[in-house]
């Protein structure tokens, strides 16, 4: 059964894992090295409600997670990413 909520702190670990997992494997992001779990927190907390990140799990998998927010600020000012990263990935 797929369901889709909002992603909660305790979902950081595998939203790592799943991110790490395409930086090293796809071209779905401009980034070319594994993030820490410190540095995702605070992606994380940066997205808040205005920028939600979901995740769909798929009978107790990992699905994805799609999410939108700001460009780091520095180099691509005022531009919005939409991201979706799909795979399954055990919970």
């Amino acid at each position: 059964m797929l369901t889709i909520r909002d992603a909660e702190s305790n979902d950081l670990d595998e939203i790592t894992k799943i991110y790490n997992w395409a930086i090293l494997n796809t071209t779905a992001t401009f980034d070319n090295i594994p993030k820490s779990i410190d540095e995702q927190k605070s992606w994380f907390n940066d997205h808040g409600n205005k920028n939600p990140i979901i995740i769909a799990e798929l009978d107790e998998n990992y699905g994805g997670y799609p999410c939108c927010g700001f460009i780091d600020p520095n180099e691509f000012k005022g531009y919005i990413a939409n991201s979706i990263i799909c795979g399954l990935w055990k919970i």
